[in-house]
């Protein structure tokens, strides 16, 4: 396909099982020139044919004055190895300069948040062995007493409340789905999930009620929008 001339952009699956963004796309790099590629066409394939494709060579692409720039620094020529890629000495994006020591931190922050325990795990396995009221309340002795062990992240309580909603436990997915608007107010998500709720349990009224805060947090939630068609709301 390369010497055919069809165009190749890099850019892996990143939603796929243990193929992460960043990395994966090191990866990548070094399959296309496993492939046959040299090593400045897979340089191209997520530099400049991306540019190309979309229409930003003016702004993009290649390392030139008056593009944007956002560079990546490396320790080694990339064009002799391309796992020189990984050798990174620094990178500058929007304008700032993150040095080696800058991006240890962050990847030693993201290694840590990672090896968080999921915290819906835990409150699920207490909603069946007790009941949904013991669960909110674990959660917030957890979070007081071990901050840094479990993801309290938005997601792991959403994620709760569908997994609670799909094996038709509307009660419990309806508090879960409260502590979520509670635990994150400012999320238009959170009060969409908890209008879902209501809207399931027959409770139009609340369902509305939810279902207009995600419009007022983000007027783009079409969501929101056609979930107030279906209850009548003009």
């Amino acid at each position: 396909m390369q010497r055919s001339g069809v165009g190749i952009l890099a850019g892996t699956d990143s939603g796929n099982p243990f193929c992460f963004r960043g990395f994966s796309l090191h990866d990548e790099l070094g399959f296309l020139v496993k492939a046959g590629l040299t090593p400045t066409q897979a340089l191209q394939a997520v530099t400049l044919n991306p540019a190309r494709f979309l229409g930003k060579e003016n702004d993009l692409g290649t390392i030139e004055k008056g593009k944007v720039a956002d560079l990546v620094l490396l320790d080694a020529n990339p064009l002799e190895d391309i796992g020189n890629t990984k050798r990174i000495s620094a990178v500058v994006c929007g304008g700032q300069l993150f040095p080696r020591a800058a991006l240890d931190q962050m990847l030693a922050q993201v290694e840590a948040l990672a090896g968080r325990k999921p915290v819906s795990e835990v409150l699920f396995r207490t909603i069946q062995e007790k009941n949904v009221d013991a669960a909110v309340k674990q959660y917030y002795e957890l979070k007081t007493t071990q901050p840094a062990a479990y993801d309290f992240s938005e997601n792991e309580l959403v994620g709760l409340g569908y997994r609670l909603l799909a094996t038709k436990e509307i009660t419990g997915a309806i508090e879960v789905f409260k502590l979520s608007v509670k635990a994150y107010p400012q999320s238009y998500n959170a009060f969409d999930s908890l209008g879902e709720a209501y809207m399931v349990n027959g409770n139009k009224e609340l369902a509305i009620k939810n279902y207009k805060k995600p419009l007022e947090l983000n007027p783009a939630n079409s969501n929101a929008v056609e979930m107030l068609k279906k209850l009548a709301v003009q």
